[in-house]
């Protein structure tokens, strides 16, 4: 594993829960993915819609009650769960917010590539990944 200085690399995380719709954070591959990047020295900040699954979890990561504070100087944004809420944030905002060079990973397919940054963003599963 690769390890990074902390403050090297941000991280923002959308969505924690195992599906959108739910507030069930048990057994998220969202949250065991968030725990590995944090554990590999990143900083990772995530954001859910649902803030009562947030509440009394005994979470790895740092949480933000909004999407825009959690990719405030973010390196890179990986949507985890596939909330619609997240389509429709304001990603041009978003863009304005993140470090310079920051990328999306949208691994739940559910972004449109015009509406979010453009050639920054990165699909996984439809035939983008690797490139952007």
């Amino acid at each position: 594993m690769v390890r990074v200085c902390p403050d090297e690399v941000k991280v923002a995380a959308l969505g924690l829960t195992f599906k959108a719709g739910t507030s069930d954070i048990r057994d998220s591959p969202a949250v065991a993915i968030c725990k590995g990047l944090q554990d590999a020295g990143s900083q990772v900040t995530a954001y859910d819609p649902r803030p009562d699954s947030l509440e009394g979890a005994r979470l790895p990561v740092g949480t933000a009650r909004d999407p825009y504070v959690a990719a405030k100087d973010a390196d890179a944004i990986l949507v985890l769960t596939e909330w619609p809420e997240f389509g429709e944030l304001d990603w041009g905002y978003i863009e304005r917010c993140v470090a310079p060079g920051a990328v999306v990973i949208d691994t739940r397919n559910i972004l449109d590539r015009e509406a979010v940054m453009g050639s920054r963003l990165v699909c996984l599963g439809n035939g983008t990944a690797g490139g952007y």
